[in-house]
């Protein structure tokens, strides 16, 4: 990576070059089995087996969220690790944006996989960057 690159530029290199396992070789003994599962499990390039890639289901059922209160979630009655209302988080957000979003997220997920390209970031609308 060179100096000039752009924080846009950065970030894809790290995702193209991230070798799976990686974060679990460098976090191992720092945080637990189940996070490094998880971020493993996220950062997997085949889509099929990315945790996710088959659906919410596997990422509800891991491990490593095992405490999340998915119903409350849903419902906007879940309580955060701090004791805060979650729903409370997000007032600050219209519920259409949230929705545009997700739908734009969930479009990106059921494209077919043929790799990582410089208009992945382009995909959101408003995403600026990092």
């Amino acid at each position: 990576m060179g100096d000039g690159d752009t924080k846009e530029e950065k970030v894809f290199q790290n995702i193209t070059s991230y070798e799976e396992g990686e974060f679990g070789r460098e976090m191992s003994g720092k945080v637990s089995a189940e996070c490094v599962s998880a971020v493993d499990g996220f950062l997997t390039k085949d889509p099929v087996k990315r945790l996710g890639g088959k659906g919410i289901h596997d990422v509800i059922a891991h491990s490593w969220f095992k405490d999340v209160d998915w119903d409350g979630l849903k419902k906007g009655t879940a309580i955060s690790p701090q004791g805060e209302h979650i729903k409370d988080l997000f007032e600050h957000v219209p519920d259409e944006a949230v929705l545009k979003q997700m739908e734009q997220f969930e479009q990106i997920q059921n494209e077919e996989d043929e790799g990582i390209d410089g208009d992945t970031f382009n995909y959101v609308e408003g995403f600026d960057g990092f």
